[in-house]
């Protein structure tokens, strides 16, 4: 695996080195495990290195280069220190005749992580363009360093992509390096291409599989200070992200302390007050929370590219934006939101329980068929959204069959990965009505628990929800463009008083009482397209409006 780094014993070895005045030596004691010392003693590195003779390393593009790693280190200072250091290494490889390819590799895939950590992505992925052109023509070095070039490409590209959502191709070029982590990158390597991977698997809903990996980046931090640093940041955040999708908001609180520290001065900063955010919601601070989201949302200003995380904290800002049912401003943060592939983040269901809690099962309906389009492909820990969501519009549909189908399909995930943040995807009333019919039927055992829980927890303390009839959505539409009682009855051909029914069982089921609140609840609605009497769902949908 990876040998403890002894700073003392290597600072020994360099100073006894220049003592002899043999400068060869001193090269070689340096190069020989310069980058993991440099990462995992970061400022005594620099001090001890500023300390040697200028013309020991004046010109030499390895020192510069461990020089540039160093400030990932704990306790180094924020900024672009690191990239003076990269650029004197590349010049200085630029100025020498006969520098291996493996050399300028080493030094470009450094710069492209320096680069990452800045949140410039697009220049990182420009340096690994670089690097792929250099390992297909030039990299002609043993096997060995060939294999440490890959594997060093491989985390940098995965992290890149990672970052910019791209999570398939994340998950391929960082299980590629991973395969030779122990023998090929330093112990630092070794920690962030474990909690990337453990990321991408919790974004996915693999939590069992991420947690495995993250206890084996914990073990491989054990007795150094790699915890406190970026490169421990993605498994932290992996962690954090289990535990409130569990709902183990005391686990998720203590990692949260840790994640705070790692992801000082690097890009993982907004992503940490992104996830202390959503804690902060769980823990039923929703103001506090929003707060936390816009200084994220204002740490990714700085980023040269989109980030996905800067999606996921709008998308977290809607979710909190809806409990405090202020539907419209989430309205406004969803239209402007793509799922990604495979619907890691799924504005989807949000929109869907937008609609839901205002009894506009049509338009749930609508929200969801991308997301289950999609069928097995739908990123397993966001499809349990969706299927509660089904359940419980084809539930007051009177569905049971289809309603019970999609409910027992989301409470084995659910009993499968341990999650329960889900649960708050659907009214209380319908997430009571949707497990009572489950208990009556087969589950395993930690299903049939978590059921009964949920049954006594939730029976009878809320209302069913109020849905909307085709009509009443109709009408809905006509107020929010102004029109009168009379005009509406104009536009509709019906009768005022008619109308006027409409308007009182619309008011009642969207807890209003006057226009100006029923135009916010549209707005909500997201009732922004002209609704008409032939729209899709615009018609009697129920045995009373056949009355009517």
């Amino acid at each position: 695996m990876h040998p403890p780094s002894d700073f003392e014993s290597y600072r020994r070895s360099v100073v006894d080195a220049v003592e002899r005045g043999d400068a060869p030596s001193v090269l070689s004691v340096i190069h020989q495990t310069a980058r993991t010392v440099a990462v995992e003693h970061g400022s005594a590195f620099r001090e001890l290195m500023s300390g040697l003779p200028t013309e020991v390393w004046h010109n030499d593009a390895r020192i510069a280069e461990a020089m540039g790693s160093s400030f990932r280190a704990p306790g180094s200072p924020r900024g672009k220190s690191a990239l003076g250091y990269f650029r004197a290494a590349e010049d200085a490889i630029a100025t020498t005749p006969n520098v291996p390819a493996h050399c300028l590799v080493s030094v470009l895939v450094g710069h492209a992580g320096a680069l990452r950590t800045l949140g410039l992505l697009a220049q990182s992925r420009a340096k690994l363009d670089d690097v792929q052109t250099i390992m297909t023509t030039q990299v002609s070095t043993h096997l060995p360093m060939r294999i440490q070039c890959n594997a060093r490409f491989n985390l940098e590209l995965g992290m890149v992509d990672l970052h910019e959502g791209m999570l398939a191709s994340a998950r391929s070029h960082l299980e590629e390096a991973h395969g030779h982590a122990a023998e090929h990158l330093t112990r630092a390597e070794h920690i962030e291409c474990l909690g990337a991977i453990a990321l991408v698997d919790a974004i996915d809903g693999e939590f069992d599989r991420a947690l495995r990996l993250i206890a084996e980046l914990r073990e491989l931090a054990a007795d150094t200070d790699l915890l406190a640093t970026g490169y421990a940041a993605p498994g932290l955040a992996a962690e954090i992200l289990i535990a409130s999708e569990r709902y183990e908001l005391r686990r998720a609180a203590e990692v949260e302390a840790e994640l705070l520290v790692a992801s000082r001065h690097n890009e993982w900063d907004p992503t940490a007050g992104i996830l202390s955010a959503q804690l902060r919601a769980l823990e039923g601070h929703p103001v506090v929370a929003l707060d936390l989201l816009s200084k994220a949302a204002h740490g990714y200003a700085a980023w040269e590219t989109h980030s996905i995380g800067l999606d996921f904290a709008r998308l977290l800002q809607s979710s909190v934006l809806l409990s405090l049912d202020h539907g419209e401003e989430a309205w406004a943060i969803l239209q402007t939101l793509r799922p990604y592939e495979h619907h890691p983040l799924c504005p989807g269901r949000i929109i869907g329980q937008l609609r839901l809690m205002h009894g506009d099962l049509v338009g749930a309906d609508e929200a969801i068929r991308d997301c289950e389009a999609l069928g097995d492909a739908h990123c397993t820990r966001t499809a349990v959204d969706v299927q509660l969501l089904r359940a419980a519009i084809e539930f007051e549909r009177g569905n049971f069959v289809v309603s019970d189908v999609s409910a027992d399909r989301a409470f084995v995930s659910l009993g499968r990965t341990g999650a329960r943040m889900p649960l708050r995807s659907i009214p209380v009333a319908s997430l009571s009505a949707l497990a009572s019919r489950a208990t009556t039927r087969h589950h395993s055992k930690q299903v049939s628990e978590m059921l009964d829980r949920i049954v006594e927890t939730t029976s009878g303390s809320h209302r069913p929800v109020q849905t909307l009839s085709g009509r009443e959505r109709l009408v809905l539409a006509q107020v929010k463009r102004g029109l009168t009682v009379a005009a509406i009855a104009a536009e509709l051909y019906i009768s005022p008083n008619t109308v006027k029914t409409h308007l009182r069982r619309l008011y009642s089921k969207l807890g209003v009482s006057t226009r100006e609140e029923a135009i916010r609840a549209a707005r909500a609605l997201g009732l922004d397209h002209e609704i008409t009497r032939d729209s899709p769902g615009s018609h009697r949908d129920s045995s009373e409006d056949a009355v009517l």
